[in-house]
Order: C-alpha cells, then sequence, then structure tokens
C-alpha cells in the first residue's frame, strides 16, 4: 500500500464515519483482524477528530463489552456487516456505502490537548484500568524517538506487536510522519522466529522493536549472517536481563541494541540506554521533556545507589487515567508526575537502574498485568476461598496458590474454564497450587516472596498440575515431533515446529475436539500453557468425572 492510497482511503473512510455521526472527541471502539485496514481505521479516526480504542478480537466477549461500556465509546468499528452487540451503534470497514465518499481532506482541526487513544492495561483494583493519550503526548515521544534514532526516509521497520498494544505505535503510526516503509506482520508471522527472520531478509529490514521474551524465543534470527540489515534493535515492554542483553550485544555487533523503559501512562517511552557488553544494563536517561526521579515515601529524592520509587514526569504523563497515582510534580510544577510502580536508584553514572517491583503487578509474555485483576476474579469462584498469584521463580510460570473453601477442590480445568471467560488468555495462571493456608510475614502480611521461592518440583508440576486439554495437547505435540515435552511453556518453534507441521496439528485439534478455530491461534498462543488456556472455552463442558489433580501443600 502506497502512501497516496493510504492518504485517500483513510479521508474516505473518515468522511463516511462523520457522515454516521461521529464528532470531534468521540471514542471509536477498533474490533478488526490484523491488517493494513487497522492502520487506514486509526488514521481516519484521526482526521475525523475523534479517539480510538483498539479492542482484542481475541479477549473474552464480556471484557470486550466491559470495555466499551466504561469508555464511554460512541461508536464500534468492525469488518463485517453482522453484530450482536445493541449495545453500540457498530459501523462496518466493509459498508458498500463508504465507496461513495470523496478521497479529499476532510475539514476538522486537532488541537494538542485533544485524546488521540485510549487503552487498557491490567488495574490494581482488579478491573482494567483506562489510560487517554492526547496528541501532545504522542508527538512528544516522536520528537523523542527521533533524537535518538535518526530515521530516514523509506527505512523499513518491522511491525509484530500486537494493536492494542501501546508499543505499537511506535511501529504503526510514529514511521508514517517519517515517511518510513512499514511491513506489518500478520498473525502467523509476528509470533513465528523463522517467519520474522524471512520477513527482516526479505524487505531489509532496519529497526526492529521487540519484548525480552520475545527475543529469548527467537535467538536463531539474530545474528549478522541472518540478518544483515538490522540496524536498530529496542527492547521494550519488560525488564531485560543481562545474559540475554550480553548475547544480544554478541549475536548483533554491528546493530545499536536499545533497553526502552516506560509505561502506557507515560506514553509508551521515557527513557531509553544503549546497549553494550561491557556495561550494566540501566534505564538510562530521560528522553525529549521528561523527568525522571527515584523518590522516597515523602517525595525526598533518593542519594546515589540508594533505592527508590521511580517516579516519571512531563509531557509525556497523561491527564487521565482511573488511577490514583498521578500527582503534581513538585520540583516542576508545570509538570505532572506517574508513580510507575518500580523500583531504581540512580548510578553515579547518572543512569538510572531498575531493581523490581513494589507492587502485585507482574511482566507475563511480554504483557504488564496486575496480579489483583487475577485475584479478585479467581475469589469469585464459588470454592475459592483466598489465592495469592505470582511468578514462580523455578518454573517461571504464572502461578496461583489458593485456599479451598469446601471440597471438593476445584481442578485445574475447571478454575481455567472459570477465568477464561472472564480474562484474556496470557493472565490465566499456568499453575494451580492448593495450600492449607497462605504464608505471612512476621508483620502478618502476605509473603510473596515466599510462594515466589516455594520448593515445586518442575518435573511433577509440569504432569500432575495439567488440565485434561494440556495433557492431551502435549501427547498431540508429542506425537508429531517424535519427542517427550518436559516443559509446557516452551516455544512451539524451539521445540521443532514448523508452519505445515502447525497446520497439520490444527486439523487434529479440530477433529478430535469437535471444534473449529483460527489456525493463528497456534501462532498467537505459542505454547502448550498458553494454547490450553486459549481452547479451553471452546472445548464443550462434560460430566467432570476424573478430575486432573491439583498439587497439595500444608502451610508453609
Amino acid at each position: 500500500m502506497s502512501y497516496q492510497t493510504l492518504y485517500e482511503q483513510s479521508n474516505q473512510l473518515a468522511h463516511y464515519l462523520q457522515s454516521k455521526g461521529v464528532q470531534k472527541g468521540d471514542i471509536i471502539a477498533v474490533l478488526m483482524s490484523r491488517s493494513p485496514k487497522v492502520i487506514i481505521t486509526f488514521i481516519a479516526i484521526m482526521k475525523a477528530g475523534a479517539c480510538y480504542l483498539p479492542i482484542d478480537p481475541s479477549h473474552p466477549k464480556s471484557r470486550q463489552e466491559h470495555l466499551i461500556a466504561d469508555s464511554n465509546t460512541t461508536f464500534l468499528i468492525q469488518e463485517s456487516t453482522n453484530t450482536d452487540r445493541p449495545m453500540i451503534s457498530t459501523l462496518s470497514y466493509a459498508d458498500p456505502q463508504k465507496s461513495s465518499f470523496p478521497t479529499t481532506p476532510i475539514n476538522h482541526h486537532t488541537s494538542p490537548q485533544d485524546r488521540l487513544y485510549i487503552l487498557y492495561t491490567s488495574g490494581s483494583t482488579g478491573t482494567p484500568k483506562r489510560i487517554a493519550i492526547q496528541h501532545q503526548q504522542a508527538q512528544n515521544l516522536s520528537i523523542g524517538f527521533n533524537r535518538v534514532l535518526s530515521a530516514t526516509e523509506q527505512s523499513p521497520i518491522l511491525a509484530i506487536s500486537n494493536y492494542c498494544f501501546d508499543i505499537s505505535y511506535t511501529e504503526l503510526i510514529h514511521p508514517l510522519t517519517l515517511g518510513n516503509t512499514i511491513v506489518m506482520a500478520n498473525d502467523q508471522e509476528k509470533n513465528h522466529p523463522q517467519k520474522i527472520q524471512r520477513l527482516i531478509q526479505n524487505h531489509h529490514i532496519k529497526c526492529l522493536q521487540i519484548t525480552p521474551s520475545q527475543a529469548q524465543q527467537s535467538l536463531s534470527i539474530f545474528n549478522k549472517n541472518t540478518s544483515p540489515s538490522l540496524q536498530h534493535v529496542f527492547l521494550t515492554a519488560e525488564p531485560l536481563c543481562p545474559n540475554l542483553a550480553k548475547t544480544l550485544a554478541n549475536a548483533l555487533p554491528h546493530c545499536h541494541l536499545y533497553n526502552a523503559y516506560g509505561l502506557t501512562e507515560t506514553c509508551i517511552w521515557s527513557s531509553i540506554s544503549k546497549i553494550s557488553p561491557k556495561h550494566p544494563i540501566s534505564i538510562g536517561t530521560p528522553m525529549a521533556n521528561t523527568r525522571l526521579y527515584c523518590l522516597d515515601e515523602q517525595l525526598n529524592p533518593r542519594p546515589f545507589h540508594c533505592i527508590g520509587d521511580i517516579w516519571i514526569s512531563g509531557i509525556g504523563v497523561s491527564k487521565e487515567t482511573s488511577t490514583g497515582d498521578i500527582v503534581p510534580d513538585p520540583f516542576y510544577p508545570k509538570y505532572m508526575m506517574y508513580r510507575s510502580g518500580d523500583k531504581g536508584y540512580w548510578g553515579m553514572d547518572h543512569r538510572l537502574y531498575f531493581s523490581g517491583r513494589n507492587d502485585q503487578q507482574l511482566t507475563h509474555f511480554g504483557h504488564r498485568i496486575n496480579a489483583i485483576e487475577i485475584k479478585n476474579n479467581l475469589t469469585k469462584h464459588p470454592n475459592i476461598e483466598s489465592c495469592d498469584i505470582v511468578i514462580h521463580h523455578i518454573t517461571q510460570a504464572l502461578t496461583a496458590f489458593f485456599i479451598p473453601s469446601q471440597a471438593p477442590s476445584p481442578n485445574q480445568s475447571e478454575l481455567n474454564t472459570f477465568l477464561s471467560e472472564r480474562l484474556p488468555y496470557y493472565m490465566i495462571p499456568s499453575q494451580y497450587i492448593e495450600m492449607s493456608a497462605l504464608p505471612v510475614t512476621p508483620h502478618q502480611k502476605r509473603d510473596l516472596k515466599a510462594l515466589e521461592t516455594y520448593p515445586i518440583d518442575p518435573t511433577h508440576l509440569s504432569f500432575t498440575t495439567q488440565s485434561n486439554l494440556s495433557t492431551q495437547l502435549t501427547q498431540l505435540f508429542e506425537k508429531h515431533l517424535s519427542i517427550p515435552i518436559t516443559d509446557t511453556q516452551a516455544s512451539f518453534f524451539d521445540l521443532g515446529c514448523h508452519s505445515i507441521m502447525l497446520t497439520q496439528i490444527h486439523q487434529d485439534i479440530q477433529s478430535q475436539w469437535k471444534i473449529e478455530f483460527p489456525l493463528l491461534h497456534l501462532f498467537e498462543a505459542p505454547n502448550i500453557d498458553l494454547l490450553s488456556n486459549l481452547l479451553q472455552p471452546l472445548i464443550p463442558k462434560k460430566d467432570p468425572g476424573s478430575k486432573a489433580p491439583i498439587i497439595q501443600y500444608e502451610s508453609l
């Protein structure tokens, strides 16, 4: 698609939206499959003076409807002409009427303070947290990005992020301001290392943004022989471990590597650090019109090498969030500042170093999720009295430790099905550990550290805590791969799957369980645990019969 085509089709769609009653400031939900149509739609909504709210088609319908209702969305735009959502005015990208509208520019005026987009992240209150970003904040991000990377016209950028993630803005929208070429990986390509490598080679990709988790799963594509065109790789959205940084730096000596830090509430990136194998990994220094603070509980600056709370101030801080973590900046009253929830310290090199989280927000498969949201939904189950959610240090799995309220205890399949109706698949635990009591600290607070390091035999867990579905999927993949699978979080591609094999597995799953689902689910959920969570709601419910066991432990 050329820039002229994008220009004309977005103008035409903007005229169509206005004809349907879209006005300046309206919120338009976008529920579409991944394709260039998404970019056209985002641009058209901006041209109409409205604000876009991307919604993931793979999320439970109840969650989609909550986002629409909570955001006061005016219209929903989707690809088909069919709708089963009477709660909202629905528009179709495929509406034949659209072609009758002009491709000339639309008459509108947008101010820097107008909302550009709204996103939802996992919230500490147990419900998704709403964040609105204004045009001025996105413009400031572009200024900061351009200072780091002097991009030139026609520099190809590969887009592999979910368009509902904040970081997708730097792949789908920002490059258009520079005349860059955007290579948008489709659903089958964006999670497949070999296909990503092929895109890099075929399109001579120079710039790539990727999460550390995905980079770890795609190490085979990162070397100067297979990816000679790569010049800039940005690692973002979750903490970067030193070993991975060193591996990438050694594999790509010709390439500039960056550790980009920020949050959805601060318009994606707030600081950036160039990675060198000779230096420790830091968050770096602030980007344009941004200030970073390391403060104590009284908002006093912490000395060098003393850990404190990381606060972010500047133009990039959202003025509209459903959170109480934004306060006036006491050091620079012109701006607001946001409490990131991260801990860190200033080094003598005047760089900021990350040292962990200070709340129950976790990073899992590149997603920032709040444990409280999972807890609040899990404790709605009639047989769950109490629970805690952690990333277990041994298995690296999202793990739920729980106390049952009555006998019999729920099994993993039952709990997965229950949560899959309320949460996205990446927020569903891979392990459930039944306890007689949850551990507490000497101050009688929940001891999450004890749970994170609780002694669990990962070999034992990989089999006995699996649901029936997960166990059967494991057996199916073992049959095709001709190898035993002991790690249900191992990537299908690391295990040796290729696209033809996945097509065969897809057919076998549909045949065995008498269900239908898109092939892309195998790419969106590229391991046994995630695929089991994603497919569980599609499997017809039967009499539980003999339940898959959950590991039981006494209290600590």
